[in-house]
């Protein structure tokens, strides 16, 4: 490698957080909501934003290079990647950064690596458990944070629509599925299936909006409920997404026992999430997110290999683990009760 090509690359890895920052600005902005489909000058858009001409054009600039903005005779207006940001996409993608606690933790990844323990306490004074509580306190931080992880559950959830067999099975259980849209993605796709989604009281609220804009309403329930205990609803699947990785593993196998009880004979568990390679490498959100449970989440909370998927199912009763991967922030994991 010349030193001109590693210099490109090391000065891209260093200055990556200036990509970062300007999207989270241009979300926090709301900027490809007031874009939209209409080509608009920078200074009309800065109006709108109540920001400096000059800056907005810089940021704007940004964006073009991004991908997410289209740029024509000094007019501006969302490309189609843009437009999934926006408000009123048909899967609105809530990537900002407005409320988010982590983006400021990482700050303190050295300590964490020190120490191998998170980082609620060092960033913001608080417990993990007193930050979960005051998102769960708050209606625009909750929708905020569930818009984000409908981000990721729509469309995987879609994925997994196209991808399994639901034929002989009748009932989907969303564990702490939040608002369900997970679950409600493949019930819209298999007629003869039903849903129900567990999760803590002030989650209900956002599930039934989520049900009623699915027009799912005689087919979907909300179940106020904690996955810790056992005697889930009735269900013969049992949808885990993006749960197991919040969880050490001694959480993890009561979770995945209270499916395994909770399942009847040949009820099938579908796991939502990021597989790292049995030699603990991945793609990039792979491993990049393995970092991020170790700053924000508890201790013992990790992205897991397969082999370490495939050993805790099995401890649980589950067989036939079959791992399939996607081209996605996720993958899933299919497993069995005999």
């Amino acid at each position: 490698m010349k030193p001109i090509e590693a210099l490109n690359k090391l000065n891209e890895l260093a200055f990556s957080f200036y990509t970062a920052g300007s999207f989270a600005a241009a979300s926090n902005l709301e900027i490809f909501d007031h874009l939209g489909d209409k080509w608009q000058s920078a200074e009309h858009i800065s109006e709108k934003l109540n920001i400096h001409p000059e800056g907005c054009r810089r940021l704007l600039s940004a964006m073009v290079n991004l991908d997410l903005v289209e740029h024509s005779n000094q007019t501006y207006r969302n490309s189609t990647l843009g437009n999934y940001l926006t408000k009123g996409s048909e899967v609105p993608m809530g990537f900002s950064q407005k409320d988010s606690y982590f983006y400021h933790m990482w700050q303190f990844l050295p300590d964490a690596l020190r120490e191998n323990s998170p980082r609620h306490e060092q960033a913001w004074n608080k417990t993990a458990q007193e930050l979960y509580q005051a998102i769960y306190s708050n209606d625009t931080q909750l929708r905020s944070f569930f818009r984000l992880l409908d981000s990721y559950n729509i469309p995987i959830g879609q994925e997994t629509a196209e991808l399994l067999n639901f034929s002989s099975y009748t009932r989907i259980l969303d564990l702490a599925g939040g608002t369900g849209s997970f679950a409600a993605e493949v019930v819209k796709r298999n007629e003869h299936l039903s849903g129900v989604v567990l999760d803590l009281e002030p989650v209900q609220k956002l599930s039934k909006e989520m049900i009623a804009k699915n027009g799912l309403e005689s087919r979907f329930e909300f179940v106020v409920g904690d996955m810790f205990k056992p005697n889930y609803p009735e269900a013969d699947v049992i949808f885990l997404s993006y749960i197991l990785h919040n969880w050490n593993d001694e959480k993890c196998i009561q979770i995945i026992k209270n499916c395994y009880e909770s399942l009847p004979s040949k009820g099938m568990v579908v796991i939502s999430e990021k597989v790292l390679n049995n030699d603990f490498t991945g793609d990039w959100w792979g491993v990049m997110m393995n970092l991020q449970m170790l700053i924000a989440f508890e201790p013992g909370s990790k992205e897991r290999t397969e082999n370490e998927y495939d050993s805790l199912l099995k401890q649980a009763g589950f067989v036939g683990v079959e791992l399939i991967r996607l081209d996605a922030p996720r993958d899933l994991l299919i497993a069995y009760k005999p």
